[in-house]
């Protein structure tokens, strides 16, 4: 399977854009490193850059690398969307309720 993750308040609390600070949530990540290990896709998506018109690159890379993130992949522009309805997504809270 293919999972799409955002990292904002996904796998990490981040206030605003105090990206800087931003605090990992390790029980998550320990949920999708374990689906990661199962053979699964792991892309991690963000939209830092839009939002501050600055490079986030390397400090995603050290906090993910830190984090001990394992994954596929890294996209740093958001889908661009008002809604998106489909039957395979998720809000973040309802996903890591149901691992």
């Amino acid at each position: 399977m293919i999972y799409y993750f955002g990292i904002d308040n996904i796998i990490c609390k981040t206030n605003g854009t105090e990206y800087e600070n931003s605090s990992p949530y390790e029980d998550r990540i320990e949920i999708i490193n374990k689906l990661f290990d199962d053979g699964n896709t792991i892309c991690y998506n963000s939209d830092r850059e839009q939002k501050t018109g600055e490079s986030q690159t390397m400090l995603l890379y050290k906090q993910l690398k830190d984090w001990k993130c394992k994954y596929t992949s890294i996209k740093l522009d958001m889908l661009h969307y008002d809604y998106l309805i489909d039957n395979n997504t998720y809000t973040g809270n309802n996903f890591f309720e149901t691992k």
